[in-house]
């Protein structure tokens, strides 16, 4: 006699959960993209290797939210729909495009947002589908942030976690008043 197999239903996500899900795909493809023009401008190995990463990141967000029938349709490179996400997009290539150094510091921080906005993300769900694909991230970012810390170090400076949000102020401010900003794009939004 054969077994039938038995679909079992998905639970269904909160609201959060979904938004959340559409930001993290958006979030992962900024952390790409802007991986992959820092590339193009320095050459450095590591910015393409994490690009291939985050490019696995992003596709891991877009599967899970697949499978929830949740839209994830993302715009080409170096454009996104959350228009914060791409001032802020602007703003850290043209940052990172300053030197190398600041490129680097640009890694330490995307990492660092990262790893804070899928701490948020974790504790408000508790999906397992969400909690194993943002462990995996979490995982991926944390291995992340430590190769750029570890190469910022190597090349004679630093940046501390704790400090990231200052430095980023700092940068933009700078870029506002050299005219390569506006001062609608902040750093609220990390």
């Amino acid at each position: 006699m054969k077994k039938q197999s038995q679909k079992v239903a998905l639970p269904v996500l909160t609201e959060a959960e979904q938004t959340s899900l559409t930001f993290m795909a958006e979030e992962e493809k900024l952390a790409q993209d802007v991986y992959n023009a820092l590339a193009d401008i320095w050459g450095v190995s590591i910015f393409n290797n994490i690009a291939n990463a985050e490019s696995n990141h992003v596709n891991s967000v877009i599967q899970l939210a697949s499978k929830y029938n949740i839209s994830s349709d993302l715009l080409p490179a170096g454009e996104f729909a959350n228009p914060e996400l791409q001032a802020l997009y602007d703003s850290l290539v043209a940052i990172g495009s300053q030197s190398l150094t600041d490129a680097l510091k640009v890694g330490v921080t995307i990492e660092v947002v990262d790893i804070e906005d899928l701490e948020t993300a974790l504790a408000t769900t508790s999906n397992a589908d969400m909690i194993s694909t943002y462990d995996k991230l979490l995982s991926g970012s944390e291995n992340h942030l430590a190769s750029f810390s570890k190469l910022l170090t190597q090349n004679g400076d630093s940046l501390a976690p704790e400090a990231v949000m200052d430095w980023l102020t700092v940068e933009m401010t700078e870029l506002t008043l050299a005219g390569q900003a506006t001062p609608e794009t902040t750093v609220e939004y990390l």
